[in-house]
This record gives C-alpha cells, structure tokens and sequence, in this order.
C-alpha cells in the first residue's frame, strides 16, 4: 500500500516512462520526487476527508459552488471529496482514486444513469477518457453499482466478495489499465446496478 511519499516515489520512478507517454501534461516528468510529494498529499487529503464518498463526474464539478460548499475539493491543501488539484495530472488522479478505495469510501457520480462509450473511451487514440480510467479503477478494486432512484446519482461501493482495498497499489492499477483495449467490459460494468433500489431519502447530492 502505498501511504507515504517513499512508497509514490517508489512506485513513479518504475513506472515513470508509461506514466509520461500517457500525460499530455508531462506529469511527473523528470522530477518524481516533486510528483510523489504531490501525489502523497493527495492521498492523504483524500483519506482523511470527513464525508464518506468521494464525488466523481466531468469537469463541471469542480466549478459549481454549491458542490465545492457541500463535499469540498482535495487539493494538495485542503481536503475533501472533490479532486480540485490545479496541478492536475494522471498521478494525482489516480492518487485520488486510491486514497478512496483504501479507506473503503463509496463513490457518488454526477451523471445521467446510464453511460455511453463516448464518455468513457476515446476511439481516436483507442484509450479510456480520464472519466472512464476512473470507473476502470474501481471495476479493477471491486466496486459494484448500487441501484438509486435519482436520476443524476450513481452510486458504487466495494462489493462484499472484493479483496481487502488496502493491498491495491498504484503499480498494480497501472498494469490493469494498460491492459485496457476494449471498452465493453467496463461499458457493462458500470450499467449494471447491483442490490435494491435505495430509498430517494438517501440521496447524497
């Protein structure tokens, strides 16, 4: 489990050459240690946050105010439910990720019920959307889709067969989504809903 900036750097500079050819942005380039300093803060920030879920859904999220109010943005600073990293990267992203499944987080997402494959695979360079790396990461954990009755909330939650989260590590997401080439896997996972409807009540948003 990777919980402090030893273990990031550890697990970045392995893997640094995928890592850099996957991100336009170049994050975390040559210096790794910067990256890992980073990505562990984030991590951290996500585990500690007060709310039990994390809140996944396209960049919009990040921007409304009542959102931000409500479940309040990780940054490297402040914790919270919402990556809000300006520094924004597919480390932190995936750091994000794993700071959720290893505190056993449920994660809400703001969209429409059911998901297309255009919002989770990009045809042009055969590869998932960073939305569908995030759903991806959590098929690979043990997440099943829980059954809602609002029409703007999916939730997941890690099944009760699912391995423990906490030996999960960044390497081994890695090597799951490099494997990644067809969609329709995770296009049937993440429309399958899974245990009884929950109540309207329950709603988190």
């Amino acid at each position: 489990m990777a919980s402090g900036i030893n273990e990031f750097q550890s697990d970045i500079r392995a893997n640094w050459a995928w890592l850099v050819t996957s991100d336009k942005k170049g994050n975390p380039g040559k210096n790794y240690k910067t990256a890992a300093s980073l990505a562990s803060q984030i991590y951290d920030n996500t585990i500690n946050a007060e709310l039990p879920f994390l809140l996944l859904g396209r960049d919009r999220i990040r921007t409304q105010p009542d959102l931000a109010a409500n479940f309040g943005l990780c940054t490297a600073k402040t914790k919270g439910s919402i990556l809000g990293e300006r520094q924004w990267s597919l480390l932190i992203n995936d750091a994000f990720m794993l700071g959720g499944i290893h505190s056993g987080k449920e994660v809400l997402v703001y969209a429409n019920k059911d998901f297309q494959r255009k919002i989770l695979w990009d045809d042009k360079s055969c590869s998932l959307t960073s939305f569908g790396r995030e759903l991806a990461i959590l098929q690979f954990a043990g997440f099943q889709r829980r059954a809602t009755c609002c029409d703007n909330e999916v939730i997941f939650s890690l099944s009760e067969e699912a391995p423990n989260p906490k030996g999960i590590t960044l390497p081994m997401i890695w090597a799951h989504l490099k494997q990644i080439r067809d969609p329709a896997p995770l296009l049937t996972f993440v429309n399958e809903s899974h245990c009884e409807p929950l109540d309207p009540g329950q709603s988190h948003l």
